[in-house]
């Protein structure tokens, strides 16, 4: 079975998807999500997730299985940070479409900040042309992941970014820049930090300077990354149309309006079967031969029951 998500706007297959902020400003993002899980998820096996650490926050997905051969992909590392013991969404999805990720679990109090520490470290030990970073428990991906090198190499720049609906952390001194290098009419126009992919001496450029660079929010990595743009801009990009990354947040709030601008969201989840794996209808099984024999048995008994009733 392939599965894809369809980005009817741009008419765009994006290969990892992120519902960044709160769950309350994500509705339709995770009910994507969960219709996705529900797909390549195996019945009677769970993994639950409260992005708020409240009880009322807490999701459920099917989990899915994943490959029994796990590989990295040509020329590409991909890592992902986790205060959790237990996977997150992005390694999940990655491990069952048979794709390697470097987890990274930090000891002490997390704080978003030190991402940028973390990646520095990590990236000393990465020898692959190129690296991928994603969220840990509020990303995902489909199977278009294992093309994301050829895609992003098409994109003819060093560096990708997502992109975002809404300017956080709030600056007035950023969004004017944003707003005049983007795209007419793009939705999305503002970077997120949750999702990026470069190559990688070009990352460790940006990162080294994120480093140097105070945060705009305390302890937080994003308004750092903001700034940092800007300077290696044009040579770092958004991804305005959701070639590579999908932002799931309608920034719609169920109990109260916000003073942010609602997203339409205009996904479209597209199921194709693969003959290949479907399973032969004449194989047998056990539990297949059960139920054949007990059908059997049941239509021999309604006949006999019935002897009149030619129609049976």
């Amino acid at each position: 079975m392939q599965i894809r998500i369809r980005n009817l706007d741009y008419d765009t297959y994006p290969c990892v998807l992120h519902h960044n902020g709160g769950d309350h400003l994500s509705r339709h993002g995770l009910d994507l999500k969960r219709r996705f899980f529900d797909l390549i998820g195996e019945p009677g096996m769970r993994f639950h997730f409260s992005k708020s650490g409240r009880l009322a926050g807490v999701q459920t997905y099917r989990r899915p299985r994943p490959q029994a051969k796990i590989r990295r992909l040509p020329e590409l590392s991909i890592v992902t940070f986790c205060s959790y013991r237990f996977p997150g969404s992005a390694e999940l999805s990655l491990n069952h479409f048979g794709v390697g990720v470097d987890v990274v679990r930090p000891a002490g109090t997390w704080r978003n900040i030190r991402k940028l520490g973390l990646l520095q470290s990590y990236l000393d030990g990465v020898d692959s042309q190129y690296v991928l970073y994603l969220d840990s428990h509020d990303t995902f991906v489909t199977r278009d992941i294992l093309d994301i090198v050829g895609c992003f190499e098409k994109m003819g720049c060093p560096m990708v970014f997502q992109a975002d609906a809404h300017d956080w952390p709030e600056s007035d001194e950023l969004r004017p820049f944003y707003d005049s290098i983007a795209e007419k009419h793009a939705t999305f126009r503002y970077l997120c930090s949750g999702i990026f992919m470069g190559e990688t001496a070009f990352v460790k450029r940006v990162v080294q300077r994120a480093l140097e660079t105070d945060p705009i929010k305390e302890h937080d990595d994003q308004g750092v990354y903001r700034k940092v743009f800007r300077e290696f801009h044009p040579e770092a990009r958004l991804d305005y149309r959701c070639e590579l990354f999908q932002p799931l947040t309608d920034y719609r709030h169920s109990r109260r309006p916000l003073p942010i601008e609602p997203v339409e969201l205009n996904l479209e989840l597209r199921c194709r079967l693969d003959a290949a794996s479907a399973p032969d209808p004449t194989a047998l099984s056990a539990r297949k031969l059960l139920r054949a024999s007990t059908y059997k048995l049941l239509r021999i008994l309604d006949r006999v029951s019935n002897p009149f009733d030619q129609h049976r």
